[in-house]
């Protein structure tokens, strides 16, 4: 790899017939484009600006190759160079990179590493927080990279400021392979009001011929537990306000996901009226600050958590009990031979989808372009889905119907996706397949999800009046 990832720690449908014909038709623009001598992701000239490189050729790519279907079995000749390549063998390089920024769930060397096996083109990668990234490309820091990957909810800024280039649906080619949750508004856990997630994947959500940032892994959040020392199964947000828990509780510091699952359950209580959890008035979300303060004040919070590997030591050391954690800070704790829990909130899951977009101006566009397929061809799928991810592609699928890393009992697939013993959610230990259920229960189950609120920075001025109380 020419740079090492830096700056951060490592952490391990149905549309009917409308959507058929669409992809009836990427198919048919991708055989199109094979007859007219078009090599495809592999060798096509993208339109892309002046300043616009291209890749040398590959000699293990031929365009007239048949047209790529998932498999774990690599195949030669490759038609894309983002294909699966044989063990031992290296593409030659490019002369291309790709310079990536993003968290450390996603910008990792192993990732990056096969990349550049495959494709040949270079990478690095800077890992930084939701915030940060953001704030550095708005500060004019876009030109040092040609992709973000970043939460659906953050991404509309670039987009608005004019950073990022729409991607064409039929350059995505593992896209044919995508759940209906990007697809369709009749998917499970789509929401009506916000329109999330189709409005903040495509240009125009109708038509859905572009992207404004392509799906890449994404998630239900929940909470975290230690099971051994609640002696309970936890099944609401309200548990971490709970009385009988104070002192043991630690939540994310973060100005729009904390006050929102709080307000998620002071919503369903009773105790508040609030008519979008996701985007709160000035009203309502005073109300669910200054009922924050009081459980502050109280000693409910023994932290307040900003870092994923704080988040896995207050758990794994029973420090806290209870945590508004992410999946994989389960999963960490888990794999130290700690009792630890996901819960299945009765008032739902709060929903949040990551995706790359691509600056506007890069002089790397096939290299970016082959970077977005690369994960969603179904190998990077595969290897997220044991942190707890899903991927938006069903390409991942042959991966895990083939490996059995989590369970000698149950393939990767029925453990992740299908929820092992089970499609329902696991009561108490041990556990014998995903504990929140398998894809369908969870996303039955969705309270919002994370978007951007109309007033960001009255969220910030509030949630510091928290952090200050």
């Amino acid at each position: 790899m020419s740079k090492r990832v830096r700056n951060g720690q490592h952490i391990l449908g149905n549309l009917g017939g409308s959507r058929v014909d669409r992809r009836k038709l990427i198919r048919s623009g991708l055989q199109a484009g094979a007859a007219l001598g078009v090599a495809g992701l592999g060798g096509l000239t993208l339109v892309g600006g002046p300043g616009t490189a291209l890749a040398q050729e590959d000699p293990t790519i031929d365009p007239n190759a048949p047209e790529w279907e998932p498999s774990v079995t690599p195949r030669s000749p490759r038609k894309y160079r983002w294909e699966p390549l044989a063990e031992g063998e290296s593409a030659l390089p490019t002369g291309l990179e790709v310079r990536t920024i993003g968290l450390g769930v996603s910008v990792q060397d192993r990732f990056l590493n096969e990349f550049e096996r495959r494709t040949g083109h270079s990478s690095s990668g800077k890992v930084t927080t939701l915030t940060a990234m953001i704030t550095e490309w708005l500060a004019g820091g876009a030109a040092n990279y040609d992709t973000n990957e970043t939460n659906a909810n953050r991404n509309q800024a670039l987009w608005d400021t004019g950073l990022l280039q729409p991607i064409p649906v039929d350059q995505v080619i593992p896209w044919q392979y995508a759940r209906d949750t990007y697809t369709s508004a009749e998917a499970l856990g789509f929401d009506p009001v916000s329109g999330y997630p189709l409005v903040e994947v495509w240009v125009d959500p109708e038509t859905q011929t572009e992207f404004k940032l392509v799906p890449q892994f994404y998630n239900c959040d929940s909470i975290g537990y230690r099971y051994d020392l609640t002696e309970e199964d936890i099944t609401s947000w309200g548990s971490l306000f709970d009385e009988k828990y104070a002192g043991k509780v630690a939540i994310l510091n973060d100005s729009l996901l904390t006050p929102g699952w709080a307000a998620g359950y002071l919503k369903a209580s009773g105790q508040v009226e609030i008519a979008r959890t996701d985007n709160m008035t000035h009203e309502e979300l005073d109300q669910v600050i200054e009922y924050m303060i009081e459980k502050k004040r109280a000693g409910q919070f023994r932290a307040i958590w900003e870092d994923y590997g704080q988040c896995v030591n207050l758990l794994a050391s029973g420090e806290v009990w209870l945590a508004d954690a992410w999946n994989p800070v389960v999963e960490d704790v888990k794999k130290q031979d700690v009792v630890c829990k996901y819960a299945f909130p009765e008032e739902g899951f709060t929903a949040w989808f990551h995706g790359i977009a691509v600056q506007k101006d890069t002089p790397n566009l096939e290299a970016a372009l082959d970077y977005v397929n690369f994960c969603l061809e179904g190998w990077w799928g595969s290897q997220v889905a044991l942190q707890g991810y899903y991927s938006p592609t069903t390409t991942c699928d042959v991966y895990l119907n083939e490996s059995r890393q989590t369970s000698e009992d149950f393939t990767d697939y029925e453990w992740w996706y299908q929820g092992g013993s089970s499609p329902d959610p696991k009561e108490g230990w041990p556990l014998t397949g995903r504990d929140t259920g398998a894809y369908d229960t969870r996303w039955g189950n969705i309270m919002h999800w994370m978007t951007w609120p109309d007033d960001p920075d009255y969220y910030a001025t509030r949630w510091n009046d928290f952090l200050s109380a």
